[in-house]
């Protein structure tokens, strides 16, 4: 991650936006997968605050709740700077006769209207209601929330926003069996055959090169998981080539590791190329995930690079070129004996 400027969590991932490029990401906290680019057509976001209805949902007595930027809390349904203090605002001076329970206190808004500030496990017009009340199951613990809206932590088996989910529930496919870790995520052991987080794809033979594993999903579909030295569809292309004059560097045993590259300007990167140099007949893009250029190439090109001719093409080429060799000479044969035919009328009419 480039310098994480601002983030947000909401159940298993981490969403953020970095310092450098203002890229949109979501990566899972527990490390499952790699980083998510979110980016679509942003520019210069410089802060991340996520709305769900499990996170911010609308209360029972207040209507919609408001979340607010970083540095600003919600005081009374307004987004209000944050105090640099933790003793609370001193109520304006004024009439303020609204009795407010539990702990409560009275204050008047900006409009001197009488209002509850209510502490933090009650809610409601005079914090009559407990937050934690009733809120979370299967042996859930609750926390009180400022939104007005409290939050569960579960035990372990159980999820959702009050714990009433059990974590295995329909997660693993194809009769994978489903298992528990001590961070409440879940794991499918698979049957044979079967591969992927949720045993969602099948294994399958023949499709990726260089040791790639094969997986197909249930409508056909089939994708490579390849090794850490490959990349590309069916994992067709060594890493090294993105080194181009530079030299390649390997970690692990046997050469089989992930691949850097030693660049001619000293630098020591996942690829010597850029979008600049990189894609010579095809328009390039770059993988927020793998920081490698990508080509789309142009009709009749092919190649990592779109750097070799489209073979795949020729066929139908050739095809129709034969068959326009076999139906001219038919049409000037045709043509000719019609002239001729024409030519014998015209000198039988003439003698007659």
């Amino acid at each position: 991650l480039h310098h994480p400027f601002s983030i947000d969590i909401f159940e298993d991932y981490i969403y953020g936006v970095t310092y450098a490029n203002n890229i949109v990401f979501r990566v899972n906290k527990f490390g499952k997968g790699p980083m998510e680019n979110l980016t679509t057509g942003i520019n210069h976001a410089t802060d991340i605050v996520l709305y769900h209805r499990y996170k911010q949902p609308e209360s029972e007595f207040h209507g919609p709740v408001c979340t607010c930027p970083n540095g600003h809390t919600l005081d009374n349904g307004i987004c209000v700077v944050s105090s640099p203090t933790l003793s609370p605002p001193s109520p304006p001076a004024g009439t303020c006769n609204l009795q407010c329970r539990n702990g409560g206190s009275c204050f008047l808004n900006a409009h001197k209207q009488p209002k509850c500030r209510c502490q933090p496990n009650y809610r409601g017009e005079r914090c009559e209601v407990d937050q934690c009340r009733d809120h979370c199951h299967n042996g859930g613990t609750c926390a009180a929330s400022s939104t007005g809206y409290p939050t569960c932590r579960c035990p372990v088996g159980f999820t959702g926003p009050t714990c009433n989910q059990r974590t295995c529930m329909d997660y693993c496919l194809n009769k994978g069996i489903c298992s528990v870790s001590q961070g409440n995520q879940p794991t499918c052991s698979c049957p044979p055959g079967f591969l992927g987080d949720k045993c969602q794809y099948s294994q399958c033979e023949g499709y990726c090169i260089n040791e790639g594993t094969c997986m197909q999903t249930s409508d056909g579909t089939r994708q490579c998981v390849c090794p850490p030295k490959f990349t590309g569809r069916t994992c067709e292309v060594d890493k090294c080539l993105y080194c181009g004059n530079g030299r390649c560097l390997h970690s692990g045993a046997h050469r089989r590791g992930e691949v850097t590259c030693n660049c001619t300007n000293g630098r020591v990167q996942a690829s010597c190329y850029t979008c600049s140099d990189f894609c010579v007949n095809g328009l390039c893009s770059s993988n927020p995930r793998t920081q490698l250029p990508e080509c789309q190439c142009h009709s009749g090109w092919a190649g990592h690079r779109c750097n070799a001719v489209d073979t795949s093409k020729e066929p139908s080429v050739k095809s129709g070129t034969g068959s326009a060799s076999i139906v001219i000479p038919l049409l000037m044969l045709l043509l000719l004996i019609l002239l001729l035919a024409g030519a014998i009328l015209w000198y039988k009419k003439r003698t007659h």
